[in-house]
């Protein structure tokens, strides 16, 4: 229970960007502790960078031995490219659709989901089967959520211009139920499906297009993309001050 406790209190100060300083005992887990720690921040905001280990030469062994074994392996972040490629074709949506599919519970995840529609103005669908991703009682939420889309939630997918899908289930069987995606309609796939697509069993259901594929768990996609977009957006608004002389003397003012 104290290693827990330890943990709590080390997210409590992280939380509040304060130092802290655990001093128990020797053997009594406190680099497990730390591991778990920043474990726990890692999952919490995957942009954050590797962690500085400062210790002694002779007990550095033990820190590699201890996360070799204790910490499971972290999902890969999305590539650059591949975030860039997805943060201009957002930047340049009119009307975006994000479905948001098998995603985590955490508050933080949960804030830059919703940070990120906003930003977007995105209309955003999800589906009984995953679960609560996304807050029902927001007005960019297309619902009722269900094993099946709305009506609502059919005709937002159809006229979307640009589609974030994020782990959806059977994102083919989606646009096969909505009747289709418009012609033009850039898709958007932040998942690691793919992986069972390549199994022996080929689980999936209908394999939908996309004009980006990030290889990454959904919420490392929007963590990524989230600051990309506020960049986007910065660029756009130069590109257009850029056009306009006399505001741009204002604004420098």
């Amino acid at each position: 229970p104290y290693q827990h406790e330890g943990l709590e209190f080390l997210t409590w100060a992280a939380s509040l960007e304060l130092g802290a300083l655990l001093a128990d005992d020797m053997g009594l887990g406190k680099t497990i502790q730390t591991l778990a720690w920043w474990l726990e921040m890692k999952r919490r905001d995957p942009s954050l960078g590797p962690l500085l280990v400062v210790a002694p030469a002779s007990v550095m062994h033990n820190w590699q031995r201890e996360a070799a074994r204790f910490a499971p392996p972290q999902a890969p972040p999305p590539r650059e490219a591949d975030v860039a490629n997805a943060a201009t074709l957002l930047s340049q949506a009119r009307r975006p659709v994000i479905l948001c599919g098998r995603m985590s519970r955490d508050a933080a995840d949960w804030d830059r989901r919703v940070a990120l529609a906003e930003k977007l103005q995105a209309q955003v669908v999800c589906d009984l089967k995953t679960g609560a991703t996304f807050p029902t009682a927001h007005p960019q939420f297309v619902g009722p959520p269900g094993n099946f889309m709305s009506q609502a939630a059919c005709a937002a997918v159809r006229e979307a211009d640009v589609v974030l899908l994020l782990d959806w289930v059977d994102p083919g069987g989606a646009f096969k139920q909505a009747g289709g995606i418009a012609p033009g309609t850039k898709v958007i796939n932040a998942s690691l499906d793919s992986h069972s697509h390549r199994g022996w069993s080929m689980d999936m259901g209908s394999l939908a297009p996309a004009d980006v594929f990030m290889l990454c768990e959904p919420d490392a996609a929007v963590a990524f993309l989230e600051p990309q977009q506020r960049e986007a957006e910065r660029g756009l608004a130069r590109a257009r001050l850029a056009h306009q002389p006399d505001r741009v003397a204002l604004f420098q003012r």
